[in-house]
Order: C-alpha cells, then structure tokens, then sequence
C-alpha cells in the first residue's frame, strides 16, 4: 500500500511502537494526534480538539458582566495550537498546566522568539514548574501574547495571542 507516494517500509518509520513513547521527548511530532491522524488515513477526524485549530479563526468576544472577568486557557500545553481569543478590556487571562513543566512569557509578537533569556523586550509572568497556573492583572485594550518558555514549545504551538476590545469596538476579522 503507498499513501504520500511512499512505501510502506517509509511509513513504518515514524510508526508509534510499544515502549517507544516513554523514551520520546514531549517536543516530538509523532506525539501530534491530528498529524497521526493523517498518517493513518483517518481524514474525517474533526481538527478541532482540546485547542486545537487548523485555521485559527477568532474567537468571539467574552461578555464582561464585571471588570473581574477571567478567560482561562485549560490546559496550557505542548502541542496545542491555541487560535486568537478576543476579550473585553479589564479581562484577566488565566493559563492552567497539569503535571508537566510549563511556565508563562510576555512576548512582543505572535512570533517565537528564539531565546527567552537575551532578549530584554520578553517578561517573564510564571517560572517553569511542574504543574501550575498563571493569571495575568486585567488587560487593557490591545494585542497581547504569551508563550512557554520551555524550548520547543512555543514553536510547538503553546502561544496565545489576545486581542483586548475597548467600549464599541470590532472584533478582527479573523
């Protein structure tokens, strides 16, 4: 059987065998459930789950009844694309991770940067742990975006960009 135009023996390589996931870093592709859905032919699997999504549209806004309002962001994690959110101002963002160690960066741009210790512009918010939860102070209208700091991850999709509405004011297109 071909599928991609490869052999069979050249799919098997990246095949998940017993035993092999514990010696696997977290940052490995094969650990990418839609992508091993598309390698086992499973084309009707939704891409849509826990986060994950193959366009990114925008999320519409979350009504504010108060200025303690809380988005929160469930489970923060390693291979997760999260899509743009939008909130109103004075809206707190809340990032939850479980048993594994993740932390939370201010950054400039929805762009990784490429060292989270030299660059002078990246904040800081929550350090590494294993297991926690970060809640930023209500945020003002704009664009905000956080990352992990733990190498790989940000390219690995933990990064969130927040789009922060004034009074009346539009949701981006998406």
């Amino acid at each position: 059987m071909f599928r991609y135009n490869l052999p069979l023996f050249s799919l098997r390589l990246n095949e998940m065998t017993p035993g092999l996931e514990v010696k696997l870093p977290p940052t490995d592709v094969r650990r990418r459930w839609d992508l091993r859905a598309l390698e086992q032919g499973d084309y009707d699997k939704p891409f849509y789950q826990q986060g994950i999504t193959a366009s990114f549209p925008s999320v519409p806004p979350i009504p504010s009844a108060s200025s303690a309002a809380v988005s929160t962001i469930d489970p923060w994690d390693y291979g997760n694309l999260y899509p743009d959110i939008n909130v109103t101002a004075g809206t707190a963002v809340r990032f939850v991770w479980h048993n594994i160690a993740h932390g939370v960066n201010g950054i400039t741009s929805r762009i990784c940067p490429q060292n989270f210790t030299s660059d002078p512009t990246i904040v800081q918010l929550a350090p590494v742990t294993n297991g926690g939860d970060y809640t930023t102070p209500p945020l003002s209208p704009g664009d905000h975006f956080y990352a992990c700091p733990v190498f790989g991850h940000c390219l690995g999709g933990m990064m969130q960009a927040v789009h922060v509405l004034g009074q009346g004011q539009p949701a981006p297109l998406g």
